[in-house]
């Protein structure tokens, strides 16, 4: 049908209103559930910069990884795989970046978001960086494996621990129109 009957718009409503000069302004507001992270507040702020380090450093690892000049980086199945890894590598790096500056409860949107860049995406490269790693171990390729392994190890400690921490949701004046 059209943009406004897409899931974002279902938990939203229009509201209109009419400023001194007689302007209408329309936006949508959110009336839908909020999700928030079962954490206190130290511990919210420790995991955002924790989210953030690891993010940076497991990212610098990968690429270290495929940057070495292996003929494993350069062509065949683990070249592709290479380049590959590094579409889950970055997209962990943008959600830790959004989970770092977004403060207090998530709307169902953000939440879906969070659970897919920073849960999924963070297992995803530690599955394709372990594969790449058996490829730097046949060759030879010490630097490359022991880059992989890290990178591969620190991405599964950031997804684990994602799926470990509960979400409390607080229900919207509006239900969610399946």
């Amino acid at each position: 049908m059209g943009m406004l009957d897409s899931p974002y718009f279902r938990d939203r409503e229009l509201e209109k209103t009419v400023d001194q000069k007689g302007k209408v302004r329309c936006r949508y507001v959110y009336h839908g559930d909020w999700f928030e992270r079962k954490l206190t507040e130290n511990q919210r702020r420790a995991e955002r910069y924790i989210e953030m380090l690891t993010a940076l450093f497991a990212g610098g690892l990968a690429v270290l990884a495929a940057v070495q000049d292996t003929s494993a980086n350069r062509g065949g199945f683990f070249g592709v795989l290479s380049m590959l890894a590094l579409i889950p590598v970055l997209s962990v790096l943008v959600g830790a970046v959004v989970a770092f500056c977004k403060r207090g409860n998530l709307t169902r949107a953000e939440h879906h978001e969070r659970v897919f860049l920073l849960r999924a995406m963070p297992l995803l490269a530690a599955a394709l960086l372990l594969v790449l790693a058996v490829g730097y171990a046949i060759e030879g390729a010490w630097l490359a494996l022991a880059a992989a392994l890290g990178a591969g190890g620190l991405y599964a400690v950031m997804g684990v621990h994602e799926l470990k921490v509960p979400y409390i949701i607080h229900p919207g004046t509006k239900p969610f129109a399946q």
